[in-house]
């Protein structure tokens, strides 16, 4: 857990909220916590820094996904600030997990304490 946030981290939640999303950070889905967290689309962004490794990362997505269907989309940290390096390709991935959203919070409701 992370008991603040970095620059990376506060830079691209900055951003998400400005363009009007609701954003959680440091949300648990058991034993996990996600760096934010946008119940609209129940989804996730993991703002990747140089103690991210690939493989645990991908372990944690499967593991997060068929869990608690929750979605994923990483920003490498040394590309938050550029936000044309990493949002357009976050606003289609959220487009692409609208649709599906309810039916995958409904699957993972009674699995989160909140």
């Amino acid at each position: 857990l992370l008991t603040k946030l970095t620059k990376p981290h506060k830079t691209v939640l900055r951003y998400i909220e400005q363009r009007g999303l609701e954003t959680w950070f440091e949300t648990p889905f058991p034993p996990y916590f996600v760096d934010l967290y946008l119940p609209r689309y129940h989804a996730a962004v993991e703002v990747d820094g140089p103690q991210h490794v690939q493989e645990k990362d991908d372990e944690r997505d499967v593991n997060l996904r068929v869990e608690y269907s929750l979605l994923v989309f990483h920003v490498k940290a040394k590309d938050a600030r550029y936000q044309e390096r990493w949002w357009p390709e976050l606003a289609r991935f959220l487009n692409n997990t609208k649709p599906s959203r309810q039916r995958r919070w409904k699957a993972c409701e009674d699995k989160v304490s909140w």
